[in-house]
């Protein structure tokens, strides 16, 4: 995949979606797409739009949409532990995890030759979730883990920090 700008704009250059006049004053240039897709108050609007613009930007089908904020994942990086980024030459854990990727995303990134060009400043979360997905699958086989794991995800949920739709029939809540 590549960043929600990049989708966005390849879709903008042949298309025009206005957005719904509450959302007008957002999207200023009248051009609605996926990075303010999700703008609805109700959550299954909200994540019908986001389906829609998905699928209508990339041409891929998807059966669901999951959304993670900020404190589910600081949740998430105290369960599984700090992750190093050699890359990056840093270590994230839920202490820095938010300082460090407003300034990776909004700061570092821009300084950094050919960055302009590239336009991946959000490669650092893709750096990490590889490596986030990896511990948290590994915490399935230990029953104590696997309590902790389902605890952490059950706050997220009843909380709202972490949100997930699906539109599979098959697929069994």
């Amino acid at each position: 995949g590549t960043n929600i700008y990049k989708i966005d704009h390849a879709f903008e250059a042949a298309n025009t979606v206005v957005p719904p006049e509450d959302l007008g004053w957002v999207v200023g240039d009248g051009r609605w797409t996926l990075k303010d897709s999700g703008w609805a108050v109700d959550g299954p609007e909200a994540f019908d739009k986001i389906k829609w613009f998905y699928e209508i930007e990339t041409g891929e089908k998807i059966d669901g949409v999951l959304t993670v904020d900020t404190s589910a994942f600081v949740d998430i990086l105290r369960l599984i532990g700090p992750v190093e980024l050699k890359k990056y030459g840093k270590t994230i854990d839920a202490n820095n995890f938010k300082e460090e990727t407003e300034r990776q995303v909004h700061e570092t990134y821009f300084t950094e030759p050919g960055a302009l060009a590239e336009n991946e400043p959000k490669e650092f979360l893709a750096e990490m979730m590889p490596i986030v997905l990896d511990r948290l699958l590994a915490r399935l086989s230990d029953e104590k883990s696997l309590v902790s794991l389902l605890s952490t995800f059950s706050d997220a949920f009843a909380q709202k920090h972490l949100l997930f739709y699906v539109y599979n029939k098959d697929i069994k809540a």
